[in-house]
């Protein structure tokens, strides 16, 4: 089975910063939410969002969903506490209109597999020892298949070991809040480091000079537990594209050209993320130096072919 590679530009969310100050122990009045609480809150000084993206491909889901949530208390406190966390779906339409999204809500047999891991607060000290772990099994990964899932995460208090501290602890309403971002595509495979080449042929009183050839490296994000096979194939109904988008006027490769074109595949060996050899692509010189038009393109797109 073959799957063709499209790149694709996203653009990154960016999300505004929360300052969390407290006043000392003498001064009851002015803590955060207007109360004496000693609140839970999602570390503002790290991402309120975890990015994760689920790869489908014919020989199974790769990729992991998981949320290290890192929780902080406003004060220190003389007990021991358990910190947890449960997700909140009425939080996805407030994401949604704050960073202009789409994004859809997990199905309720993947949202009912959710697990949380509990992160401690120790006695005397301000924040989880470990991060609060919220992750989605790998059997659940086959049955997302929108381009984008929001998984709305609220801090939720756990068991308070003691009763020493003078303030009662409680999750904020505002700040005790993370996003799990999940995105799935089939592209497990893709174009590595640079995506453009750039070839010469010179004309001068004493021969045509240069010639058409290059490498392009290919990698995977996940290793497979067996070879993948890597190619090219010319796709010249990109053309328009690229010369809107650069402001070019380039011309396909007329066709003795195109036809003449030699493509060398490479493999992907088991176990391992990048192609060796990179996939090649030449012209012979004797039919490249028939070029005659200023500037010429040839789009390529991946081609890969797994081992079964």
């Amino acid at each position: 089975m073959k799957i063709k590679n499209i790149l694709m530009v996203c653009g990154a969310l960016f999300f505004g910063t929360v300052a969390l100050t407290s006043c000392s122990n003498n001064d009851d009045n002015y803590d955060i939410d207007g109360d004496a609480n000693n609140l839970i809150y999602v570390d503002q000084t790290l991402s309120k969002t975890t990015t994760c993206t689920i790869y489908h491909t014919p020989v199974g889901e790769f990729g992991e969903v998981q949320a290290d949530i890192n929780a902080k208390l406003q004060y220190s406190t003389q007990d021991s506490i358990n910190v947890s966390a449960v997700v909140d779906t009425t939080l996805t339409s407030t994401y949604n209109s704050e960073n202009n999204t789409n994004y859809a809500t997990l199905p309720a047999s993947a949202l009912s597999a959710v697990k949380v891991k509990a992160g401690g607060i120790s006695s005397g000290a301000s924040s989880t020892s470990a991060p609060v772990e919220v992750s989605l099994p790998k059997e659940c990964y086959s049955s997302l298949t929108a381009p984008c899932y929001v998984v709305p995460i609220r801090l939720a208090l756990g068991n308070v070991l003691g009763s020493a501290s003078e303030r009662h602890v409680v999750g904020s309403k505002t700040l005790a809040i993370h996003y799990m971002i999940i995105k799935t595509t089939n592209e497990l495979a893709y174009f590595d480091g640079t995506t453009t080449q750039t070839c010469a042929i010179v004309r001068t009183p004493l021969g045509v000079f240069g010639g058409i050839s290059g490498n392009f490296d290919v990698s995977l994000h996940h290793a497979l537990d067996g070879d993948v096979k890597v190619t090219a194939v010319a796709d010249n109904s990109l053309i328009a594209a690229y010369n809107s988008e650069k402001g070019t006027d380039y011309v396909a490769l007329p066709t003795n050209v195109a036809n003449a074109l030699i493509i060398t595949p490479g493999t992907i060996a088991k176990g391992k993320t990048a192609a060796a050899p990179s996939i090649a692509v030449s012209v012979p010189n004797n039919v490249a130096k028939s070029l005659t038009e200023p500037g010429y393109i040839l789009p390529l797109r991946l081609q890969v072919t797994y081992s079964n």
